[in-house]
């Protein structure tokens, strides 16, 4: 006997398609002022980019501290493309929705609140985990006493 359906999670669920949904209830995060040059340079490069209105993406961000200064990476990947990220926030700018990963070393960049969202996905009934996908547009940017430095960027890859 085979027996198919989505995950054991309590939050996934077929639809009367077949499709699995997961529903991630996420907490919502404040940003730190210095990062809206950033967001806007991020939003304003991708809203170049033929795909960026025909498709359902989301921005990942994932920041690392080196002394005193934050490295911060963010990707654009499809909603769809991600199950769940541990430990993770969000926040809305520009009506962009903005998922990160929460590390202890980066609380002073985004600051917790008491509201989340309930973000729901569509998924595989066999990816059970994020996959890292290149294709989707990158950027690095260094945060060293407010001075914001872009290190790298890929866009349009999709």
């Amino acid at each position: 006997m085979i027996i198919t359906g989505c995950s054991i999670n309590e939050s996934s669920q077929e639809d009367n398609n077949g499709i699995c949904w997961d529903s991630i209830k996420i907490p919502i995060y404040a940003h730190d002022d210095a990062l809206v040059p950033i967001l806007n340079q991020v939003i304003n490069d991708e809203s170049t980019c033929e795909y960026f209105e025909d498709r359902d993406f989301l921005f990942v961000i994932n920041t690392m501290k080196e002394n005193d200064t934050y490295i911060i990476n963010i990707e654009l990947i499809e909603k769809n493309s991600i199950n769940k990220i541990r430990n993770a926030g969000c926040f809305i700018y520009n009506d962009q929705l903005f998922i990160i990963e929460i590390l202890n070393q980066n609380v002073e960049i985004f600051k917790s609140s008491s509201d989340s969202i309930l973000l729901y996905i569509k998924k595989s009934k066999n990816l059970q985990h994020y996959l890292f996908d290149d294709r989707g547009s990158f950027w690095t940017y260094k945060l060293c006493n407010d001075s914001l430095k872009l290190v790298y960027k890929s866009i349009c890859n999709y």
